[in-house]
């Protein structure tokens, strides 16, 4: 595919987020992915989200509170998708004092 222009999607939202999605080559072929493992490629997103707690039912386990810079000690949660990407919202709405002191819903 070398020499080949490749289509590339973007969505700006609110503010300063933006989402790009690229066009595979065509030689791309798919590559495994064993069991309880992540799949190839790019495994996980996270998004800044204002509210998530209606959401919980489905997610892979219990909202946490985590420190540093990116959660800042805010509510995330994880989801994974049908073709084992994970999923990760931080939930903007609710922040804790410490990632020690607090329980997931």
């Amino acid at each position: 595919d070398e020499g080949r222009n490749l289509q590339m999607s973007t969505m700006q939202m609110e503010g300063c987020s933006l989402i790009q999605v690229d066009e595979m080559q065509l030689t791309a072929t798919e590559r495994p992915c064993n069991s309880g493992e992540l799949p190839p490629g790019i495994a996980m997103v996270t998004f800044a989200a204002n509210g998530v707690g209606h959401l919980h039912e489905k997610a892979l386990g219990p909202a946490n509170f985590l420190e540093g810079e990116l959660y800042d000690k805010y509510q995330s949660i994880t989801w994974q998708s049908g073709t084992g990407e994970l999923l990760e919202l931080v939930d903007l709405t609710v922040k804790g004092e410490s990632s020690n002191e607090f329980d997931a819903f």
